[in-house]
């Protein structure tokens, strides 16, 4: 049996997930321009990058200390005085892309690509994104969050916390591409995971088969109540951004969150909340805002009614298909979500998302 994946593929928004992403607009600007801490340049004073040592030099362009450092930073390498010295290797592959970088730059410039409109309108998008993601970041860092509110948020979602179960799988990913978004439906019949996997071999398509772990905080409450009922013998499937994931429930086991752990995971799910709610705060009285020719009275018509969320699905009998789910939160919901500041918080070692290639002992890609 397969399950109709619209709903569950919610369980791969880990709760953790906005907290991965999040410092990136902090690590891009860090050390630029002034801070809170910092007095605010003079009046009319053009913005001064930091104070930083040449490293090397493309022709007449620099490459300076501080934007190596931000390259390792953005790709996750460990900095800082507490931090080993990164291996020799890495630092030349991040130079080496720079060079590149700076090169290509030279070229396009070259060609006066930086007059071109489009890059002009890229630009001025890319700037004002970065500034207002970078606003909401501070907002949010400025927000303190009492015990009572922790401690209610967690009271408020048991299967997040207290009543946290974990859900062992044996999973098989794929690539969802042109070429296998057949595969659901041509699945539907299959209830064993060896039938996928035979099914994937004749198509051709490459896949991954191993074990992870799903929390049940990770999903809406009803799709873990029904995943509780029919777990046995049915294989489900739900969509993860590019990949297709059959997967089969082996064990369901307690796992409560407690403790200072769960106080993290809180405060961070508390700061996403207070993030949407700025991000998409009411414009003021007093703010001027006028609209040219029609889109004056586009602007006027009334709001269209909220869709309808779809119907609760159970597992689709054998004569049914799954359909892959697709993301719900927009790219713009999504890139305002990953700004916001958190507090680190040590990783509950049953939150993995059940797409994620899990713990245990996958077998090689076949």
């Amino acid at each position: 049996m397969i399950f109709r994946s619209r709903n569950l593929h919610m369980f791969c928004l880990h709760p953790s997930r906005a907290a991965l992403i999040l410092g990136v607009t902090a690590l891009l600007l860090a050390g630029c321009g002034e801070t809170k801490d910092k007095p605010a340049e003079k009046q009319g004073a053009a913005p001064q990058m930091p104070a930083s040592p040449t490293i090397a030099t493309v022709g007449n362009d620099e490459i300076k200390a501080y934007e190596l450092a931000n390259e390792m930073r953005l790709a996750g390498v460990p900095m800082g005085k507490d931090k080993e010295k990164p291996d020799d290797q890495v630092t030349k592959r991040f130079m080496r892309e720079l060079v590149q970088r700076k090169y290509l730059v030279q070229k396009a410039i070259s060609e006066k690509l930086d007059r071109d409109p489009g890059f002009l309108v890229e630009s001025q998008r890319q700037r004002e994104q970065l500034l207002a993601n970078l606003y909401l970041q501070r907002a949010v860092a400025d927000t303190s969050l009492s015990g009572s509110r922790i401690e209610a948020y967690q009271a408020n979602h048991p299967l997040m916390f207290a009543k946290r179960q974990a859900l062992e799988i044996e999973q098989i990913i794929f690539p969802l591409t042109q070429a296998s978004k057949q595969i659901p439906e041509a699945a539907k019949g299959a209830k064993t995971l060896e039938e996928v996997a035979q099914l994937l071999k004749s198509r051709g398509v490459s896949f991954n088969r191993g074990e992870g772990e799903i929390g049940s905080g990770d999903m809406p409450p009803e799709v873990f109540e029904m995943m509780q009922k029919k777990s046995a013998d049915n294989v489900f499937f739900t969509a993860r951004g590019p990949n297709g994931v059959f997967f089969v429930v082996k064990e369901i086991k307690p796992q409560p969150l407690t403790g200072e752990a769960a106080n993290q995971l809180a405060k961070r799910m508390l700061l996403n909340e207070v993030l949407r709610e700025k991000a998409t705060e009411k414009l003021p009285d007093d703010l001027s805002v006028h609209y040219e020719g029609d889109l004056e009275r586009i602007m006027n018509l009334p709001d269209a009614a909220p869709p309808a969320p779809p119907p609760r699905q159970e597992p689709a009998d054998a004569g049914q298909a799954a359909a892959p789910a697709e993301a719900p939160a927009s790219k713009a919901a999504e890139t305002a979500a990953s700004k916001a500041p958190a507090p680190a918080a040590a990783e509950s070692p049953a939150s993995k998302p059940a797409a994620e290639a899990g713990k245990g002992k996958p077998a090689p890609k076949k």
